[in-house]
């Protein structure tokens, strides 16, 4: 071998040894921020509408915890977080699956069913899942509490966060 020849695959072999670690520390450090960044934003309400839940309605939500309720096209319907595993299954009565069915195909027409919500004004998030013949689109809504339904409040009440059983 040549000394050039040497002196290449020593030097190949040290920027070797030096870029590969630096580059798993880098991959790592930005691995942990991008967790962080996820851990500490809260997802859209309609990101949960898939596989038969066409409601999804959050109470309440912040960076640490989210509490809200899946409606599923069968009847049942989940409270919880989708942070967590800790959820709560419960059935709604066939005048509750029509009454909220009713009160989510009226929403998916109406333009603007509610006012403009006041920043300091408690809502409910509302996410549905419209359809209408072979369409399907995808709404979210801010329900004033104090104009919420009384199928919405009666659903809401009738089973607490996991945590409280």
């Amino acid at each position: 071998m040549s000394k050039d020849t040497t002196r290449s695959t020593v030097l190949f072999t040290s920027i070797a040894i030096i870029t590969v670690p630096l580059l798993c520390c880098l991959l790592l450090i930005g691995q942990g921020i991008l967790a962080q960044y996820e851990q500490n934003t809260v997802p859209p309400v309609t990101s949960g509408l898939r596989g038969g839940v066409f409601m999804i309605i959050r109470l309440s939500a912040s960076a640490d915890t989210i509490d809200q309720i899946w409606i599923n096209e069968d009847g049942t319907a989940t409270r919880g977080s989708p942070r967590t595993n800790e959820r709560l299954e419960f059935y709604l009565t066939l005048t509750e699956q029509q009454a909220i069915q009713k009160i989510a195909r009226q929403w998916c027409l109406a333009e603007s069913p509610f006012h403009t919500v006041q920043s300091q004004e408690r809502n409910y998030q509302v996410g549905l899942l419209c359809k209408m013949e072979e369409t399907w689109w995808i709404k979210q809504l801010q329900v004033p509490i104090k104009d919420a339904p009384a199928i919405l409040t009666d659903i809401i009440r009738q089973v607490p966060k996991p945590a409280q059983r």
